[in-house]
């Protein structure tokens, strides 16, 4: 069974996530958020 390819983020993206953490966003959705979208 082949390994899946590690994700790798932008420390632009990175600090976005952050942002929205520090701001009071649950943990859970923002990951949700994240890996809902298509890979770039």
């Amino acid at each position: 069974m082949p390994k899946q390819q590690r994700r790798t983020f932008t420390s632009e993206f990175k600090k976005q996530m952050v942002g929205l953490y520090e701001k009071g966003n649950p943990e859970q959705r923002l990951w949700w958020n994240m890996t809902s979208q298509p890979p770039l």
